[in-house]
């Protein structure tokens, strides 16, 4: 009997900004070729001087994505978005360019930034080659994709020839 194809990706997040915030999420995405959101839990918190919790800077966070929404239960505080499209999040996006990188998509999306912040209308476009001299004098050409979209500075995903990603750079000159 053999085990069949899982129903389920899980995507677990452990970040660590300037050795003062924490950001903490366990995603369940589903097995589609965008391994698009399902469900989540995230947590983060800012840390003083003396690594003591900043107890107003904790945040906890439940969300789910179904049926043309996306709810996040925040404790006392719930929201929702609606969106006709599918649900991605900066985590999950290296993910979907290794799966995909070779076929030079076209993706639409909406983003859902830290599991909190709503961003429609995100397009990520394969960008041409990116050349780079090395020391010693040998070269690098990497594939550059890029991502654009409504509330966000363009961000720029450059892939090696197997599709890995080796810089992901957010700016408006990248």
């Amino acid at each position: 009997m053999g085990l069949g194809k899982p129903n389920i990706v899980f995507v677990h997040v452990d970040q660590l900004h300037h050795k003062a915030l924490s950001a903490k999420a366990r995603i369940i995405c589903d097995t589609d070729d965008l391994n698009l959101l399902r469900r989540w839990d995230f947590q983060s918190y800012e840390v003083d001087a003396k690594c003591n919790i900043r107890s107003l800077s904790k945040l906890k966070e439940k969300g789910s994505c179904g049926d043309g929404s996306i709810r996040v239960d925040s404790g006392n505080h719930r929201y929702e978005f609606y969106t006709k499209r599918g649900i991605l999040t900066q985590w999950t996006i290296p993910g979907v360019l290794i799966r995909n990188a070779k076929l030079k998509p076209r993706i639409k999306f909406d983003l859902l930034q830290d599991l909190s912040l709503f961003k429609p209308n995100q397009t990520l476009v394969y960008d041409g080659e990116t050349h780079f001299r090395c020391k010693g004098g040998f070269s690098v050409t990497l594939q550059t994709y890029a991502q654009r979209g409504e509330g966000i500075v363009p961000v720029h995903y450059l892939l090696d020839g197997h599709g890995l990603p080796h810089l992901i750079k957010g700016s408006v000159v990248s």
